[in-house]
């Protein structure tokens, strides 16, 4: 008799540490929940106040007038051969 009331004791302790385990990660995770939202609302304003200037994509980087230089590497005899050019338009 006197085992039946240990184990129904156990029991009953390991019930309620399981219960106030759960709660503590829940609230744990609302918490977490309400920074992350805090958080991205403050980025969202910093990113709202940025002016943003997008650029041209079209726009020339290289001057017709340029000149450039390849250089070639060959695995087989392991040599470089340097070529120079003009840009073209």
């Amino acid at each position: 008799m006197k085992k039946e009331y240990i184990y129904v004791i156990i029991l009953c302790i390991s019930i309620v540490f399981v219960g106030i385990g759960i709660f503590g990660l829940l609230s744990t995770a609302y918490q977490f929940k309400d920074e992350v939202e805090d958080d991205l609302g403050s980025v969202q304003e910093v990113y709202q106040e940025e002016k943003i200037i997008p650029t041209d994509v079209e726009e020339k980087k290289v001057s017709p007038n340029s000149n450039f230089a390849l250089k070639k590497y060959y695995d087989e005899c392991n040599h470089f051969e340097y070529e120079e050019a003009r840009a073209s338009n």
